[in-house]
């Protein structure tokens, strides 16, 4: 069977009515659900947060997979999602409330090339939490099941596996949160705030 079944790219209204019609493509994959050899129905998406929360409250998908950093939503910054909030955050949490699993796409890449971070973001993350630990923690705390890492070499695990190792540590904890304040400083110095 297959564990985690995805369908792939669903980011527009277009793509995602041809997929959950009646007959449509989701209707094949429920069958194969409904005979065992399916488990878990989900979705990827580059679309709009607007397209992605339809998605999910459509109530056919086990999870998604959806762009979300502390730095924005990659593609889907600046777009209301219906509701008033601003990228996938609000669709982070939908997917929460409604018991699915979400896995954050290229969080380290999109969310600032967290692999080579700039001297500045260092600082600002502090010198006992580097940006990717920072990062990781962040998604966790925020509600994130699974991010993908997006390796070049063994030693990429390094960071994500320190980050998870020290997840519940209440310093661990205060170090995010204080990192979260100096970049949330930073940005409305940059937007010409204070």
């Amino acid at each position: 069977y297959i564990d985690l079944f995805s369908f792939h790219g669903l980011s527009t209204k277009k793509l995602m009515d041809y997929v959950l019609r009646e007959g449509g493509n989701m209707t094949v994959a429920e069958e194969l659900k409904a005979e065992g050899k399916i488990k878990h129905i989900g979705f990827s998406t580059h679309g709009t947060p607007r397209v992605i929360r339809e998605l999910i409250l459509s109530d056919k998908f086990a999870y998604a997979n959806i762009h979300y950093h502390f730095f924005g939503s990659y593609h889907a910054a600046g777009n209301d999602d219906g509701t008033g909030q601003e990228g996938n955050l609000g669709n982070l949490k939908l997917c929460l409330e409604k018991d699915m699993g979400v896995f954050i796409i290229s969080p380290f890449d999109k969310g600032g090339m967290l692999y080579k971070p700039s001297e500045e973001m260092c600082q600002l993350t502090g010198p006992n939490l580097p940006p990717l630990i920072f990062a990781a923690l962040h998604l966790w705390n925020v509600g994130a099941h699974t991010i993908s890492v997006g390796i070049a070499k063994p030693s990429d695990f390094d960071e994500v596996l320190h980050a998870a190792s020290i997840m519940d540590d209440e310093n661990t904890q205060s170090l995010v949160r204080r990192a979260e304040r100096n970049l949330n400083k930073q940005c409305v110095r940059e937007r010409g705030g204070g």
